[in-house]
């Protein structure tokens, strides 16, 4: 398996085929097809036989740096939000370095 899942959609990385892919990952598991990551499961103090699809989420997402499936999946989601929303994030620096939220935050305590 690939240790990166990109979309065709500018290399951004999708979510319906990484949870398609765990999903093949625990049935090989399953099956005693996947030796190399059942070696890795049972290094890291997971030693089976009766793996779980977290199981199979987490290691995918460690083969990609993550340190879990759920650190993996907020990423996924804010690249995905800045990708449609791309000028929030300006939109933030430039309130924060011009002194507007001062000015916010200083007039809502009075």
């Amino acid at each position: 398996m690939p240790a990166t899942n990109t979309s065709r959609h500018h290399g951004l990385l999708d979510l319906p085929s990484l949870r398609k892919r765990a999903k093949r990952l625990l049935k090989a598991l399953k099956n005693n097809e996947a030796d190399e990551a059942r070696a890795q499961l049972q290094a890291l103090g997971l030693p089976g036989p009766d793996y779980r699809l977290a199981d199979a989420q987490w290691l995918l997402a460690r083969e990609m740096g993550f340190a879990s499936w759920p650190k993996l999946i907020s990423h996924v989601d804010s690249i995905a939000f800045a990708a449609r929303h791309p000028g929030s994030q300006h939109a933030v620096k430039r309130r924060f370095s011009t002194g507007a939220a001062e000015t916010t935050s200083s007039t809502a305590c009075e």
